[in-house]
């Protein structure tokens, strides 16, 4: 039997996060805080090179991926070897002139995570972050867009 290929690749750059939800898995563990080096994501890269189609790369997971200090470098590469590129964000960190590089960087997908649909209930969940500022944040971006 043949393998199914490989569509989707999730990386979690870092478990580094601006934000202290309530619902986080992180308030309950005992991991280090931690940053996908570049050079490994580059190594990581240059495998898939060798993959005749590269599978979509999903940058997300328990951290923010736009607080790691090379994620715009990261999805240059990840898009220079021919892939989709998607993320999950809290849309706290996507600053015009991310948003912008963003866009620029043709990123396919952007999901933002909110819970919340007031600014109450977002503050509920979301400590430290601010719901009129992520909404700010995404306006700007369909704008850019």
């Amino acid at each position: 039997m043949t393998p199914s290929p490989l569509t989707k690749l999730y990386v979690e750059i870092t478990t580094t996060c601006n934000l202290d939800c309530e619902t986080c898995i992180r308030r309950a563990w005992n991991e280090p805080i931690s940053r996908m080096p570049l050079a490994s994501f580059e190594q990581l890269m240059a495998q898939l090179r060798e993959f005749p189609v590269p599978p979509i790369i999903h940058f997300g997971g328990y951290g923010e991926p736009m607080h790691h200090p090379d994620f715009l470098a990261m999805v240059e590469l990840a898009k220079k070897v021919g892939a989709r590129v998607e993320m999950t964000t809290n849309g706290m960190l996507m600053t015009a002139e991310v948003a912008e590089a963003l866009v620029d960087l043709a990123v396919d997908r952007i999901v933002v995570s909110i819970d919340g649909v007031t600014p109450d209930h977002y503050a509920d969940i979301r400590h430290r972050g601010e719901f009129d500022r992520v909404i700010a944040n995404m306006r700007e971006l369909r704008r850019l867009k």
